[in-house]
């Protein structure tokens, strides 16, 4: 009994404290939409596994309002302007071994239904991967892990602290 009251003494100043890890989306924003991205490349359905990422990010890092884009009060448009694949490592008998996918994604905050942005992002990242066996189920985890990363770095540039702030 002595040591849980140890531990819930321990652990009130923690709770007390307000620290939250997540984005405050909530305090400049009181809902967010994210329109399906546009694609300039020639890489299909990327949209939708881009769509994916930026929801799961929204709702797993903030406390963002996630509503349809046409009623949301803040909504983010993007295109994702480049995918494509580098030459990669090959062995003595000129096997590719490894190679990479580079994905860039801009993208737009608008508020209020205003159509001027107010911020503004452009993401890029180089992900690797190893061929073999495997070789499409490596490309589509290094694909996945790309828009995921992409994904994180739009969100926190568009909803994240400003440097005004």
């Amino acid at each position: 009994m002595r040591a849980l009251g140890l531990v819930l003494g321990l652990c009130l100043p923690l709770a007390a404290c307000g620290y939250n890890a997540g984005l405050r989306v909530t305090e400049h924003h009181d809902s967010v939409g994210v329109e399906l991205f546009g694609n300039e490349t020639y890489e299909r359905d990327l949209e939708p596994e881009l769509q994916d990422q930026m929801t799961h990010v929204l709702r797993e890092q903030s406390d963002a309002r996630l509503v349809d884009p046409r009623v949301a009060q803040a909504v983010i448009r993007g295109t994702i302007t480049a995918y494509h694949r580098r030459g990669g490592i090959r062995n003595t008998e000129n096997q590719l071994q490894e190679t990479g996918i580079y994905i860039e994604v801009q993208a737009k905050l608008f508020v209020g239904g205003n159509e001027t942005p107010v911020r503004s992002s452009t993401a890029s990242v180089w992900v690797g991967f190893v061929l073999g066996k495997d070789q499409s189920t490596n490309e589509r985890e290094a694909r996945e892990r790309g828009l995921r990363h992409v994904a994180e770095e739009i969100v926190l540039e568009l909803l994240g602290p400003s440097d005004d702030a």
